[in-house]
């Protein structure tokens, strides 16, 4: 049975994708494909491969590319890397590069197309920007770091970080988030925010400054250098706990090299600290320093949700 076909519908989509649609979008608005090759046939609408569509005459731009790029790469796919510089008009970034990252999977080569399957661009690392989904800017900056070199990456960093599109804290946030043994580019951006953020407070100030944090949750009594909670895997000292939560809290005022080399054990230590039912939460000095209300704010929701022993 042919189920209607809705052609207005499919035209609107069309108008929001730069008169490209997919063969999956037409047989949703009831198109069938018997009536798909007759369109083709008749040159009513033209193939443009790997399943995309459009109608005839209608010039190509860059954002029609990166259109086409999207559509054939799949709904999840996004645009990235040099290309989502051009769109965010980040400082050494121009052309028309034509790049998409999509998560592991079967993928058709595309000439003119760079094609990044990576599994760790979540949604809060996709924004939008001229109707294209496109990775943020605190995104763009990481995945930049993999396919350009240092000095390149220092400009675009220094340029994003006046504008204030992107903070240290927000950086220091993502490659806490993602940052995993070998992963590309984590490195070179660590470097780069070392050069940038060379002047860090000291140790006590660090502490001087997470002491003001802690002060501001009234009722939540916090108590200083007690023994690492732990069933005897690891030992060592915690700089903050709040026991009536079982939460330890550890500021961070290391490098950022020193922290890759320590990860290992850090995860040694949290892991530790959990098996005795204790949360670690771990703040940077980029937290601290920048958004002490920000840090307040995290370690209230996690005491409201955990129940108290």
């Amino acid at each position: 049975m042919q189920c209607y076909f809705d052609h207005r519908s499919l035209m609107l989509l069309a108008e929001r994708q730069e008169a490209l649609w997919t063969r999956r979008q037409a047989l949703d608005s009831g198109a069938g494909y018997e009536l798909i090759r007759s369109r083709v046939k008749q040159g009513t609408w033209i193939d443009h491969g790997h399943g995309v569509f459009g109608p005839p005459g209608v010039p190509w731009t860059h954002r029609r590319w990166l259109w086409r790029a999207h559509l054939i790469a799949g709904r999840g796919s996004v645009v990235s890397h040099e290309a989502a510089a051009v769109l965010h008009r980040m400082e050494g970034f121009s052309g028309e590069p034509v790049v998409v990252t999509r998560s592991h999977g079967g993928w058709s080569r595309l000439d003119g197309v760079t094609v990044h399957q990576i599994d760790d661009c979540r949604p809060h690392h996709r924004t939008r920007r001229q109707g294209l989904p496109v990775t943020t800017p605190v995104r763009t900056v990481l995945d930049l770091a993999t396919v350009v070199g240092r000095a390149r990456l220092e400009i675009a960093v220094e340029e994003e970080l006046a504008r204030g599109r992107v903070s240290v804290a927000g950086l220091a946030a993502l490659l806490e988030e993602v940052a995993r043994p070998g992963k590309p580019g984590v490195t070179r951006l660590q470097n780069v925010l070392d050069r940038q953020v060379g002047n860090r407070p000291s140790v006590t100030r660090l502490e001087w400054l997470m002491d003001r944090v802690l002060e501001s949750l009234a009722g939540i009594r916090v108590v200083r250098e007690i023994p690492l909670p732990s069933r005897g895997e690891c030992d060592g000292r915690v700089d903050f706990a709040l026991p009536e939560f079982r939460i330890v809290i550890e500021v961070d005022g290391r490098r950022w090299h020193e922290r890759r080399r320590d990860m290992i054990r850090d995860r040694d230590r949290d892991n530790a600290a959990a098996s005795a039912g204790w949360l670690t939460l771990r703040f940077m000095w980029e937290h601290v320093v920048e958004d002490p209300d920000g840090v307040a704010r995290t370690i209230r929701s996690v005491c409201d949700q955990r129940t108290r022993p």
